[in-house]
């Protein structure tokens, strides 16, 4: 059984001195990919593997107890300052924080999470979206088990304010001169 969520906010709401451009966030997504550790706390460690013209490879590392456990194998792909899929390799067992994990036979899961960026009326008026896939194969479509995933995964999205942690790590990159677009 598959759960689909996604979670959507506004780049540049209208309290915000500073709007951002679809270039400067295009390339601050880039830098997440590369170093993600402002942008999502409970990671430790990253290492590019390797890289490409459409995207990256990199070892990353969860802190204890907060992701999955050992090292995380990421294949990061960019999609034309549209996307960034991010698809996790790492062993089952775990507390899953983003993404979709299904089995595979060498008993590794798969994690993919996406995040987008999409245009509204304008330059600035821009939205990140970051969709969340999961796979549980052991739970049934209707049942007491499904339901209570479905909270659990609502809940990890909501709290962990994903979004907007991102786009205030965004903004600040661009503050702080790292972006210059």
């Amino acid at each position: 059984m598959k759960i689909y969520l996604a979670s959507t906010a506004p780049i540049n709401p209208a309290n915000v001195p500073s709007k951002l451009t679809r270039a400067q966030v295009w390339e601050g997504l880039k830098i997440k990919a590369h170093s993600p550790f402002r942008f999502v706390p409970i990671i430790e460690k990253c290492r590019v593997v390797e890289e490409h013209g459409t995207g990256l490879t990199c070892v990353v590392q969860f802190g204890p107890g907060t992701g999955p456990p050992g090292k995380t194998t990421e294949v990061v792909t960019f999609g034309g300052e549209v996307y960034v899929r991010i698809l996790q390799t790492f062993t089952i067992g775990l507390r899953l924080m983003f993404g979709s994990h299904r089995q595979n036979p060498n008993g590794r899961c798969r994690d993919r999470h996406l995040e987008h960026c999409s245009d509204g009326d304008g330059e600035t008026d821009l939205y990140l979206t970051y969709n969340h896939t999961w796979n549980f194969p052991e739970i049934h479509p209707g049942s007491p088990e499904e339901k209570e995933k479905r909270e659990q995964m609502k809940w990890s999205i909501n709290e962990s304010m994903a979004v907007a942690v991102s786009i205030n790590e965004l903004r600040d990159l661009v503050q702080e001169g790292e972006v210059e677009v």
